[in-house]
């Protein structure tokens, strides 16, 4: 495990993320965005809200370079069933923060808001659903 900008780092150099860039973050906040390699259309970040995270370079490797898995997964816990494929188009965005949890942004996920749904996961297992829409933002 290691700090977030190693991580953005080590990860650039390990094949499956495009080299992450620091992008701006509200206050106190760290940000770091790339995307996949091999599915460009996915964006990946690092995120560290708050205290200083340790972030796992290997669990977020090895998610991004076998991701359908995952990412069928999410797309069934959105749908509460059906084709395991339905997440290509829904323009997914990953997000990993300290340790092994992380998050789906399913932007055009079906009958979702114009926020999209997301999908939480802690290591491989889906652990939460929500429509963006019923979220309640801090200023």
């Amino acid at each position: 495990m290691t700090d977030i900008s190693e991580a953005a780092r080590r990860l650039g150099r390990r094949g499956a993320v495009e080299a992450l860039e620091e992008v701006d973050a509200p206050a106190g906040s760290r940000c770091y965005t790339g995307r996949l390699r091999r599915l460009p259309g996915v964006a990946v970040s690092l995120v560290e809200d708050g205290a200083s995270a340790s972030f796992d370079v290997d669990f977020i490797d090895a998610v991004c370079a076998d991701l359908e898995p995952h990412l069928s997964a999410a797309a069934i816990a959105v749908r509460n069933a059906g084709d395991a494929d339905d997440w290509v188009g829904w323009g997914p965005e990953l997000t990993f923060f300290g340790g092994r949890e992380w998050t789906v942004r399913f932007a055009l996920a079906p009958d979702a808001s114009e926020l999209g749904m997301l999908v939480t996961f802690d290591g491989v297992h889906v652990t939460g659903v929500d429509d963006l829409a019923d979220a309640d933002f801090v200023d």
